[in-house]
């Protein structure tokens, strides 16, 4: 088998596992995969099937690269923009493992085509708040935060979408990042197109995992 062939026969295998999501979002109420889950089945499947991946890391990417180990030189990379981590009074090497960690979960459920929908599914017919005039947004990154503080007021009158670039911008992320994070996500989740409730469904994650690294909120809203 080829490269390609021995990959689809890992994705094939994989659905045959009955994965288990040990995950939970308590803010949303919906489970996702971590890392756990699902690589030492990969690790398996792969090695069964005479494949071995690597991970790289720069500036601008992640990549994670899958090897066939009969043909080296057949190789199949898997990308995603890297999203700076620089949280306040959180610590530089905490926020660069936290960032890596995520990456590597994202690139192996993108190439093994693992698929998360309860995200969506917990947002679905709920009803979504009109969207508040763009002249009259909240842009303040440090609205309402307590001096030097590593905590996030959220402001309940912007937009999911507005709230989205003021928790970036309070993270001290890279706002040229943010697009590309955005649309990624969209990809992951199968969203053809972002409205209202599916950012919605991403703030909620976004607060979660930087919760997860050390940033604290005054009062979560959902």
């Amino acid at each position: 088998m080829n490269i390609y062939e021995k990959l689809q026969t890992v994705r094939v295998a994989l659905l045959e596992k009955s994965l288990k999501k040990s995950g939970k979002n308590t803010y949303s109420n919906y489970n996702y995969y971590e890392l756990a889950d699902f690589l030492p089945e990969i690790m398996q499947l792969m090695a069964t099937n005479k494949m071995t991946s690597t991970i790289t890391f720069t500036k601008e990417q992640a990549a994670l690269t899958l090897i066939d180990i009969e043909k080296p030189e057949s190789q199949i990379v898997f990308t995603s923009p890297m999203a700076s981590a620089n949280l306040k009074a959180a610590h530089e090497i905490q926020n660069l493992g936290a960032v890596e960690t995520y990456q590597r979960r994202y690139l192996y459920m993108t190439a093994f085509e693992i698929v998360e929908a309860d995200i969506l599914d917990v947002t679905q017919g709920k009803a979504v708040p009109a969207a508040q005039p763009q002249p009259g947004k909240n842009t303040d990154p440090n609205w309402c935060s307590p001096s030097n503080s590593n905590m996030f007021v959220f402001d309940t009158k912007n937009s999911p979408k507005a709230e989205i670039e003021r928790l970036w911008q309070f993270a001290n992320w890279n706002s040229q990042d943010l697009p590309g994070y955005i649309q990624n996500w969209a990809a992951r989740n199968q969203i053809p197109e972002m409205n209202d409730t599916t950012y919605a469904a991403l703030l909620k994650e976004l607060t979660s995992y930087l919760q997860q690294i050390g940033m604290q909120f005054e009062t979560i809203p959902f």
